[in-house]
């Protein structure tokens, strides 16, 4: 009997973040999703979209950006992406995550770097995360109330707030507390919390625990200004 090699992916639709290209004409707009794949959490990025729902439409992964977590590592990420709120302006912290090298379509090893998630605040204030690799586009996904539209907030004198980082911060606050929610709920749900995890051969290559290093600085845990040129 064959055996079932599937991979259950849990997509966390209600929480993907768009990023618009302004100076594309065809109004492409690059987005980041949450997701659990085979028990082990993922952030995706799609640089290209207009085209990607159509018929026959296959996944271009030189316009994709990967960066898989284990569970553990993923907390440790929800951890960050909260105190980004409270962050200083023009502030941000840097995740390296890395996967298994290949070398002419064999496996190695070794491990090499996937990508880098950038969590922080511009100086405007405004809350962000960018997920970048080497050779690809440089994305910046703002968390502003424009993710919110249908609603106003107040004060509590009753006076709208319109100041663009007191938005951003509130909403990056409920933003994040909903994702650690729903991904603990995912985890445990799945079993990837417990020690009787189900993880089926076939998966197993796929979903390796993958190291992640932190890099936090002294100078106010801010990146180098080169890693973050290109980024739009």
């Amino acid at each position: 009997m064959a055996q079932d090699t599937r991979v259950l992916i849990t997509r966390f639709k209600g929480l993907f973040l768009r990023h618009r290209y302004e100076d594309d004409e065809k109004g492409d707009y690059a987005q980041l999703e949450w997701l659990v794949r085979g028990n082990y959490p993922r952030i995706m990025v799609y640089l290209e979209n207009k085209n990607r729902f159509e018929p026959g439409a296959r996944l271009d992964y030189n316009k994709i950006i990967i960066a898989a977590f284990t569970p553990v590592r993923m907390i440790a990420l929800l951890t960050t992406l909260k105190a980004a709120v409270n962050f200083e302006n023009d502030t941000n912290v840097k995740i390296d995550t890395f996967n298994i090298k290949y070398e002419s379509g064999l496996r190695t090893k070794e491990l090499e770097k996937q990508s880098t998630v950038i969590v922080g605040k511009d100086k405007e204030g405004i809350v962000y995360i960018a997920v970048t690799a080497e050779g690809k586009k440089k994305v910046r996904f703002s968390i502003t109330s424009k993710d919110e539209p249908w609603e106003k907030r107040y004060d509590l004198n009753g006076d709208l707030i319109t100041d663009p980082a007191i938005l951003s911060r509130t909403h990056a606050a409920e933003y994040f507390k909903l994702l650690e929610g729903m991904m603990m709920h995912t985890l445990i749900t799945l079993g990837a919390m417990t020690n009787d995890a189900p993880v089926k051969n076939g998966t197993t290559d796929a979903n390796k625990l993958r190291p992640m290093e932190t890099n936090l600085g002294s100078d106010k845990l801010k990146i180098d200004e080169a890693e973050l040129t290109g980024l739009v």
